[in-house]
Formats: structure tokens, C-alpha cells, sequence
């Protein structure tokens, strides 16, 4: 309740400032209940969009006491009294992230990935200036907004061109409110700045899904967008604990997707995903229905797969749908340094067959090191 409150209150700010005149100066009177008002202030901005953000979720039928109510008010005019339309956003986005506590960071597998990590694990996803892209985990959107600087990398200087190839999806609220921000301050002047973030279950998409989103031209109507299919798609996929992995739902809906066409789940005639699978092999399972025939998929997952039974399934599976570019690890640092798991990050071109070998490569110095100043 706290984090999606205080999100939604910094974005609404920001917002306000920015689209002049679009919505209505945040206020806060005695007149009445702190939930009544904010929740009035939030429904102007869902008319304009944000769906990540404003959408309805089910911590906005937790009612505030009085003791809520003083305290928010206190808060509301500490907030209220900085000048969002000078103050960086990127403080925004720090000021979330740093919301959460570590404990939960664990808990649910939601760990930020550095900036320099992200820029060099997106980077082999991108080939052109028009690739479509999506991240369906995207947490806090640092790969969307890695995506949106290759992008420029390239050539492409269109803010609204680049929103629209970048896609994002999380199915919490919080992180993709933050995935939302991350996009949207790469230019809070234009008013057709809506990113392409969806609120989801990623294994409940489809590829035939229409989302709805704002016309750029007139944010009051709605168009209706098909989910491509993507040129590139680049993840730092949750670290979930085997005994919290949903595994007799993932392989009912893998078993109606692969029992005819993926020979890696079919022994003896029967259909099976090794039980002691990682969460992030069911996502590369799901990922390969977004991707193009050629297309490159890059993903940080923990290093388990190289040497644990399951892992004989999956290398099968990405033999039998991949060439295997890349397999990159570090002998000079932890990537994530609240994560117990050890890490890489692998790059996939799909159904490309090249008489090339699997580069496995060791990096013996640390990214910033590597990078600094660069």
C-alpha cells in the first residue's frame, strides 16, 4: 500500500507539472479523507493513461485511520512543496527503488540490475535503429531504458518512434510503476509519452493480444495494438525458489504449447518438464512465442543450469531452438550483491544454425573498472 501510494503521489506530481493545465494542481484540504481526495487525483490522471501506474489494484480498498490520515497529510506538504518541474527525475526513480527493503528484494526475486550490466547484456538484442524490443520481466525498467539509449545509439531520435518498439511487462505493480518512470523521463515535455508497460502475468500473454493504449494525437481516445513479435528480447528473469515455482500450472501450459513440436519435454512418449526446473528456464520456454525467426534473446539467469541435472533439459531445448552466442560470467564480482545466487547472462539467436562454436567467456575485471569513463 505504502509503495504503489507513494509512487502513484511522486508520478501524479511530476506529472501535473509537466502536462500544464492537462491536471489539476495535487491539493490536499481539510475538508475530507485523505483516500477520497488523492483517489480523485488519480482518476484524472488514468483518464490520460499510465495504465501501469493508475490502473486499479487491490491495496485501493485499504481505507486510512486518522493517525494515516495526519500523517499523510504532513507528508503530502513536504512533497507538494518541491518544484517538479526542475528536480531531475532520475531522483524520482531513486527515491522508489530504494522503497524497498532488501528482505524484500530476496523474497520475491526482484533484484535491480546495474546500468552498465544492463547496457552490455541489451546491447546484442538491438541490431537496428528500428528493432522492436521488449523486457517481460521488467522490474524497475532498466532494460527498457537501456533498449531506449541503444536505440538512440543507432540513430533513432524520435521519442515517440522509440516508445513505440520498446515494450515492457511485469506482473507486480510497484516494479512496473517503476518501468513506466524509467521510459517516461527520457522526456517529460511531450504529452504522447506513453510507454508500452503492461501490468500482467507474463505467461498469460499471448501472441494474438491486443493491449489498449492512448492515441498519441488525442490521449482522450484509445487505440487498440497488437503485441508484436520482437526483434530482440533481453531479461534479468526473477530468482524464485524451487518450492515457491508454480510447477504443475507452468508445465499444464507448456504441455498444450511443446508436446507436439519440443522434443526436450518428451520422453517415452510422455510429456515432462524436469520438477527441479529454475523459474527463468520457464521463461525462456515462454519467450521463444514472442520472438522472431532470427531474432536474439539475451537473459541473466544463475549459473545452475551449466552443472544441475535440469540443466541437461534446457541445453537441449536451447540446442534445439538456438545457436548459443554467448555464455558470459564474471570471476571479478558479485552482479548482484544482495543475491546469493551466482550469475551470467547468455545471448540466443533463434532458429539460426551457423557452424560456429558457443563462446563461453570469463571476464576478469569489474564492469565499472572496464567501463569508467566510457
Amino acid at each position: 500500500t505504502f509503495y504503489n501510494l507513494i509512487g502513484r503521489t511522486l508520478f501524479y506530481l511530476t506529472l501535473s507539472e509537466n502536462l500544464s493545465g492537462e491536471l489539476p494542481v495535487l491539493r490536499l484540504d481539510d475538508s475530507g479523507n485523505v483516500y477520497n481526495q488523492l483517489r480523485e487525483y488519480f482518476v484524472h490522471a488514468g483518464r490520460i493513461d499510465y495504465q501501469a501506474i493508475f490502473q486499479p489494484y487491490f491495496t485501493d480498498c485499504i481505507r486510512y485511520n486518522g493517525t494515516i490520515d495526519s500523517a499523510l497529510r504532513l507528508l503530502m506538504g513536504t512533497l507538494t512543496a518541491f518544484d517538479f518541474r526542475i528536480l531531475p527525475t532520475e531522483v524520482i526513480g531513486t527515491v522508489l527503488e530504494n522503497i524497498v527493503p532488501k528482505d524484500d528484494k530476496q523474497k520475491f526475486g526482484q533484484y535491480f540490475t546495474p546500468e552498465i550490466l544492463a547496457n552490455m547484456v541489451a546491447f546484442p538484442a538491438v541490431e537496428t535503429r528500428d528493432s522492436i524490443l521488449f523486457d517481460p520481466t521488467s522490474g524497475t525498467g532498466t532494460f527498457l531504458n537501456s533498449f531506449y539509449q541503444i536505440l538512440s545509439y543507432y540513430g533513432n531520435k524520435s521519442h515517440q518512434a522509440k516508445l513505440s518498439q520498446i515494450w515492457g511487462n511485469d506482473i507486480s505493480h510497484f516494479p512496473a510503476m517503476l518501468s513506466v518512470i524509467n521510459l517516461y523521463k527520457q522526456d517529460v515535455s511531450q504529452t504522447d509519452n506513453f510507454p508500452r508497460v503492461i501490468r500482467g502475468d507474463f505467461f498469460s500473454l499471448r501472441t494474438d493480444s491486443e493491449i489498449n493504449f492512448p492515441d498519441s494525437h488525442d490521449h482522450q481516445k484509445r487505440i487498440r495494438i497488437p503485441l508484436p513479435l520482437f526483434d530482440g528480447i533481453a531479461s534479468n528473469f526473477p530468482f524464485i525458489q524451487q518450492e515457491d515455482i508454480p510447477n504443475d500450472k507452468l508445465e499444464a501450459l507448456f504441455r498444450k504449447e511443446f508436446e507436439t513440436e519440443q522434443a526436450a519435454f518428451v520422453k517415452e512418449k510422455d510429456f515432462c518438464i524436469n520438477e527441479r526446473s529454475d523459474y527463468f528456464t520457464y521463461c525462456i520456454y515462454n519467450s521463444i512465442r514472442f520472438l522472431k525467426d532470427g531474432g536474439t534473446l539475451c537473459a541473466i539467469t544463475s549459473n545452475a543450469w551449466l552443472g544441475k541435472e535440469y540443466g541437461i533439459q534446457f541445453k537441449q531445448f536451447l540446442l534445439n531452438n538456438f545457436h548459443i552466442k554467448y555464455v558470459v560470467k564474471s570471476n571479478a564480482e558479485h552482479w548482484f550483491t544482495d543475491s546469493k545466487v551466482s550469475t551470467i547472462y547468455f545471448v540466443l539467436e533463434k532458429n539460426v544454425s551457423l557452424d560456429q562454436p558457443t563462446k563461453f567467456v570469463s571476464l576478469n575485471v569489474k564492469l565499472k573498472d572496464a567501463f569508467d569513463g566510457g
